[in-house]
């Protein structure tokens, strides 16, 4: 697809919780519980378990329409320090512990959006009607 000069967006490792999501907030509503904090995981721990991945896919280089897209950049250190967030305000962004729900999903699809937009924006630019 490169080759073709068609974008291609490198999606890094969705940060994983330890538990479900869903099922988590639906035991804190059943028993009438408020949570200091939303469920997270620390986000040195999602580190290391990614490391390998990481260093895989930044081994890759730079190559002309390769746009990387992290989804921890959406989910870590954004909304609690040192953490990667599983639920907001009670709105779960996971399915279950590691697959992004629709909520989760559309924060780090802006992430590609943003880059579709710029793309659209610079061959808008350069050929005005």
């Amino acid at each position: 697809m490169l080759s073709l000069g068609r974008t291609v967006f490198l999606v890094y490792p969705v940060p994983e919780m330890e538990r479900s999501v869903p099922r988590h907030l639906s035991r804190l509503e059943l028993y009438n519980i408020v949570a200091e904090h939303p469920l997270s995981e620390k986000y040195s721990h999602f580190q290391t378990r990614t490391k390998a991945i990481e260093k895989a896919f930044d081994a890759i280089g730079d190559i002309p329409n390769l746009v990387r897209i992290r989804p921890e950049y959406a989910l870590c250190n954004t909304f609690l320090e040192d953490h990667c967030v599983g639920e907001l305000e009670g709105l779960p962004l996971y399915v279950d512990d590691n697959h992004l729900g629709e909520a989760g999903a559309a924060l780090v699809i802006s992430d590609i959006l943003k880059h579709i937009e710029n793309v659209a924006y610079r061959k808008h630019s350069a050929h005005p009607l």
